[in-house]
Formats: structure tokens, C-alpha cells, sequence
């Protein structure tokens, strides 16, 4: 239709969902629904920055955008190219030189569900190791002598942490010189694996590994092109990326990417025109609306939206889709000075405070901004800059629960969490 040119949304039907499937060339190859959010490459290519972290809370296609990325750039895979016909990048001349030219690393975390220190750094090796065996595989025959063959098939699960931390620097040296093209590392769900350490014994032992090897990886390295890391918070400077500090973070309060991730209304509204699902437009907006990205507004988390057309009925989607246990511990253990505030939400409340632009975890939960910082960056509380500056150079922030899907949510887990099931305090949020 004329007047959804402007939009590209790819066999736009029920039947052609595939829910939970984050890989855009199976997407593409097998005509699933695909909203097109390759302008995210474009933008990021001229971002300004060597290294981006970028930041959104859980299912908001996150992985999605590396795989396209990837998708995009890689040298070893020129038939994607073909995906790509007719999106939004198709028209970037720029973007296009560098298409499937580039050796790229694609590392992802979200898989790594053990939880203590020696289980997670052999997790961290494996997935490291599938990389090089992925590289092994694939280069052209005769590119490597035999001695670097050895060297690189040296690597394992059982690899110790100096080995880890500069082991993707040690690769990137041999691909830019096979491939004689700077390396593209992509980084998805950096964070993943430290959420269930929280104030844990383990947790000083992961984050010095992660530290050394965001630090061999993207500080100073000549091999490196570029570099995008993904997740939902950015633990403070202090920490992990204490070793470098010239990367670019992009999260839910900054202006960068604000349309590449999420939907927007008239997206919404294409896709429920696109399935027959039009008169539910005003019930799909009165639940789900409500995250605001930078300047753009309005804009509804992608899993809710596809499982509400997959299933054609309201549900809980997001909410019950998991990774809440960081925040259960933060409510869990909140003073009441912090949580009688924050309680204001609950019932309706706008609040009017900073964020920090870093979660420091030592603060947590004892500093209010660090909560309020954890529930934006979570996903419940929506955050739009008031135009005015706090003490200092602090901006101070609108903040809201996100939509109805998640104020019915929070309430039934504060309950649960910070009131127990048999307060009577939790009579107030039933």
C-alpha cells in the first residue's frame, strides 16, 4: 500500500512467524516475518566510535541486529548479499563497498547458563573455541602454514584465563593477514554471565577475566575495524571496561539508534493491518506502548508484538519471557527510603530523577538512582530526559512504568518479592 512505502516489512502474515528465531539469513532464506531494521547498520557504520556498547533491555532484537550485521559483512558468506535486496541498507552506497569484504567475529554469551566462576570461564573458552574452529574451517586452503594451524588449534575449554583474555587479539592477527582486512567483533550479551554472581564470591574472578579480555580485544589493536558489544547494562567503567574508555554507549537514554530497535506505532499498525488485527489497534496500544528510545516515542517491544499476532490475544509475553533474577535480588534487598519511592510508580506516579550512566553494582541496592538506572535498563520503567539538568552536570529524567503489560507484572513480583505472600502490605497491589 502507498501509504506504507516508508516501512519495509517483509511477508507480513501469521503464518509466515517465526518466533524466537534471532538469525536474519535463516529468516530471510526461509520468508519469515522480518520488520527491516537494517538502517542500524548505516547508522552504526558512521557512529563515530571504534568500539560501541550497545544497550537494550531483553527481547528487543538485540541479537537479531548482530546477526544482521554479520550477515552483512562477512567475507565468508558472499551469498547474503541477496538478502539484503530491496531493505533499507540496499541504498546505502557507502555501507555497500564494505559488503561481504570483511572478515568478521561473531561471539555470543546468551548461551552461557552455568553459574560458577570455573564453569563460566571454561563456557566463555568453548564458545571462544568454536571460533577458531569456525575460522579453521573455512579459510581458503594453503592461507596458513602449519606451524600457525598448531597454534591456533592449541586453544580449548581447558584454555587458562591470560590464554582467554588475548585470545580473540591472537586470531584477529591471523585473519586480517589472511584475509588482508581489519576485523570486524561483534560481541552479543557481554553480560550475561554476570548477572547470576551478584554479589557472589565469584564475581571479582569473571569480571577481571571479562576486563582483561575487553581490554586485549579492543584496546590498541591494530587488527581491529570495528567493534559492537551488546547487552543490557553497562557495568560501570570501573570494571570491565575500565581498560578502555574510547568506546561509545549506546543506551536507552542517548539519541543513538533510537528507531533500530523496537517497533514503532506505524510499524504496529502495518502489522496488525498486514494480519487483520486493526480493530485491536486501540487494546494493543493501551497494553503495550510506551518505550521511548532517545527522541523516538511510542515504540513496542518486537517479542510481545509478533507473539500478540502469532497467538491473536493479549498475554504476558514479555514479562514472562525471563531474566529478572538481577532485579529480584535489587527489590529483594532495597531499604525502605529506596522502595517507599519507588512504590510512587506502582500506583500511576511519574518521578523526576537522574540515572547513572554506568550501574555501579556496589551501589546497588542502597542508591536510588542505581535502581531506577536497573529498571530502565530491565525494561520496566520508561525514561524520557525532562529538558532540565539536576546538581552537577545530571540530567534528570521522567520515569514511568513502561505500558500496562508491565505495571500487571511488577506488581504481582514486588509483591512477591519485597512484601512476601502473606503481608498485608500486599493487599495494595492486588
Amino acid at each position: 500500500m502507498e501509504e506504507h512505502d516508508c516501512i519495509s516489512i517483509f511477508y507480513p502474515t501469521s503464518d509466515c512467524l517465526q518466533l524466537g528465531n534471532s538469525m536474519f539469513p535463516s529468516l530471510r532464506e526461509s520468508h519469515r516475518t522480518y520488520v527491516d531494521k537494517t538502517q542500524f547498520i548505516s547508522q552504526w557504520l558512521r557512529d563515530g566510535y571504534l568500539v560501541t556498547i550497545l544497550l537494550r533491555p531483553r527481547r528487543f532484537g538485540k541479537t537479531l541486529a548482530l546477526s544482521t550485521v554479520h550477515a552483512f559483512f562477512t567475507v565468508d558468506h558472499p551469498e547474503y548479499a541477496a538478502l539484503f535486496e530491496g531493505t533499507k541498507v540496499d541504498s546505502d552506497t557507502e555501507a555497500k563497498r564494505l559488503q561481504n569484504q570483511v572478515p568478521v567475529i561473531f561471539l555470543s554469551f546468551h548461551s552461557i547458563e552455568v553459574k560458577e566462576p570455573d564453569e563460566i570461564r571454561s563456557a566463555i573458552a568453548r564458545t571462544i573455541q568454536e571460533v577458531y574452529q569456525d575460522f579453521l574451517s573455512s579459510v581458503p586452503a594453503g592461507a596458513l602454514d602449519q606451524k600457525t594451524k598448531e597454534e591456533l588449534s592449541v586453544f580449548s575449554e581447558s584454555s587458562k584465563s591470560d590464554m582467554i583474555a588475548h585470545s580473540l587479539r591472537k586470531i584477529m592477527k591471523v585473519m586480517e593477514k589472511t584475509y588482508g582486512q581489519k576485523v570486524m567483533v561483534l560481541i552479543d550479551e557481554y553480560d550475561h554471565v554476570m548477572y547470576p554472581l551478584f554479589q557472589k564470591p565469584g564475581w571479582d574472578e569473571v569480571c577481571d577475566l571479562l576486563r582483561a579480555f575487553m581490554e586485549a580485544t579492543f584496546k590498541d589493536n591494530s587488527s581491529l575495524m570495528k567493534g559492537l558489544i551488546t547487552g543490557i547494562t553497562a557495568i560501570g567503567q570501573g570494571s570491565i571496561f575500565s581498560g578502555f574508555n574510547h568506546c561509545g554507549i549506546a543506551d536507552v537514554q542517548s539519541g543513538l539508534f533510537g528507531d533500530c530497535f523496537g517497533f514503532s506505532q506505524e510499524e504496529v499498525d502495518r502489522l496488525l493491518e498486514e494480519n487483520h488485527l486493526e480493530d485491536s489497534r486501540a487494546l494493543v496500544k493501551k497494553w503495550y506502548d510506551g518505550y521511548s528510545f532517545g527522541q523516538n516515542r511510542h515504540m513496542y517491544n518486537p517479542w510481545t508484538m509478533l507473539n500478540f499476532i502469532h497467538d491473536r490475544r493479549l498475554g504476558m509475553f514479555w514479562a514472562n519471557s525471563g531474566g529478572t533474577e538481577l532485579l529480584e535480588h535489587v527489590i529483594r534487598s532495597a531499604p525502605c527510603r529506596v522502595m517507599d519511592e519507588f512504590l510512587l510508580l506502582l500506583f500511576g506516579k511519574t518521578l523526576h530523577r537522574p540515572l547513572c550512566g554506568q550501574l555501579v553494582m556496589q551501589d546497588l541496592p542502597e542508591d536510588g538512582a542505581s535502581v531506577y538506572t536497573l529498571a530502565v535498563s530491565t525494561g520496566y520503567l520508561s525514561c524520557e530526559w525532562d529538558g532540565k539538568a539536576g546538581s552537577s552536570v545530571q540530567r534528570m529524567y521522567r520515569l514511568r512504568v513502561a505500558n500496562l503489560e508491565c505495571l500487571t507484572d511488577l506488581k504481582q513480583k514486588i509483591r512477591r518479592w519485597y512484601f512476601g505472600p502473606s503481608s498485608e502490605k500486599s493487599a495494595a497491589f492486588r
